[in-house]
């Protein structure tokens, strides 16, 4: 018997969701982009925030991180200022940094580690997050290949 949950990622590139056939599916979790870098807001994250939670699907919120276009302090308040005017719930729902190559392929390795470190530094007090640290959504390739993991104590967490 499998312990696994299913999720979905979303973004406002999925278009319209009917978030009952998602349920129906079995999918237990969505996984829905806020934020990214210093100014975007994802059109549909209330939207789908909203609808899912009407069918009992629990949600989440990532932002997509930018290493070199955006600052880490500018981030941190397009972050803190988007998920208030939603009504985050910390103590219901999960917070994620998604790192990825595309908007980052200028940026070298130590570049990506320090700046991401530097928004979860920031972002460690903020009380939206109610004292939870996200957790950085990326695949073992790009963490390997692109993040200077080693450079921080990432996996400990900050504190």
């Amino acid at each position: 018997m499998s312990t696994n949950k299913k999720g979905i990622d979303l973004s406002h590139f999925q278009g319209d969701v009917d978030f009952k056939k998602v349920s129906e599916a079995g999918i237990e979790y969505a996984f829905i982009k806020a934020i990214e870098g210093a100014t975007v807001q994802d059109a549909k994250y209330t939207t789908y925030r909203t609808d899912a939670r009407v069918v009992g699907i629990k949600t989440g919120a990532y932002h997509y991180f930018r290493a070199l276009s955006s600052s880490p302090e500018a981030q941190r308040d397009n972050i803190v200022s988007t998920l208030t005017a939603a009504g985050f719930d910390a103590s219901t729902e999960f917070f994620a940094i998604d790192a990825e190559l595309e908007g980052n392929e200028k940026a070298t390795p130590d570049e990506m580690a320090d700046n991401l470190h530097k928004l979860l530094t920031l972002l460690e007090n903020e009380k939206i997050l109610q004292g939870k640290r996200p957790f950085i959504y990326c695949d073992n390739n790009f963490w390997a290949n692109h993040i200077s993991g080693d450079k921080y104590a990432f996996r400990e967490g900050l504190k």
